[in-house]
């Protein structure tokens, strides 16, 4: 009996120290703040996405950015996507805006807590299109050189010069419409 009450008391001495390690390894983690700042393809639009990791349901969450554009300071609330604590929003740079580095400065608002992190990204110089006159005129289909210089039907090689067609090539291009 004394062994069966040994093994017993060893049993749950063990299982309680492993509950407890369980408890003090962070089992509820503390959650964590992601903001990113990147270009789209264009060069000159700026993805921004803030998210909280480890975030507890029901806690109250809000994202906001200012975009610090040399033509001028721009801000906006990023857009919750779902009940998720994940916040996105894109922002087109100014047409005005030369090229260079933008500081975007991202805060997110988690229960209580207020994070404000920065990120930058190289902005890309604008693409114009090209105005040239020569440009527009080629696109149009009346002033196509190819149209006025092409023959006419009656000048192709298999016709006639009375302007029917020869037998041979009536003869080859019906029996190459039948099956």
């Amino acid at each position: 009996m004394r062994g069966i009450a040994r093994t017993l008391i060893g049993l749950l001495a063990l299982l309680t120290l492993g509950v407890a390690t369980v408890l003090a390894s962070g089992g509820d983690r503390a959650p964590s703040f992601e903001v990113t700042a990147a270009l789209q393809q264009s060069g000159r639009t700026i993805d921004i996405r803030a998210r909280v990791r480890d975030a507890v349901d029901g806690t109250a969450f809000s994202a906001s950015a200012v975009v610090h554009f040399r033509t001028g300071d721009r801000m906006v609330t990023l857009v919750r996507n779902g009940d998720d604590f994940d916040a996105r929003r894109s922002v087109k740079a100014p047409t005005n805006e030369p090229k260079g580095t933008v500081k975007v400065d991202i805060t997110i608002r988690y229960g209580s807590q207020t994070v404000i992190r920065s990120r930058s990204v190289e902005l890309q110089a604008v693409a114009l299109p090209s105005a040239s006159p020569s440009a527009s005129a080629s696109a149009s289909p009346s002033a196509s050189p190819s149209q006025s210089a092409s023959p006419s039907a009656s000048a192709s090689p298999s016709a006639s010069p009375s302007g029917t067609a020869s037998p041979s090539s009536s003869a080859s291009a019906g029996a190459s419409s039948r099956p």
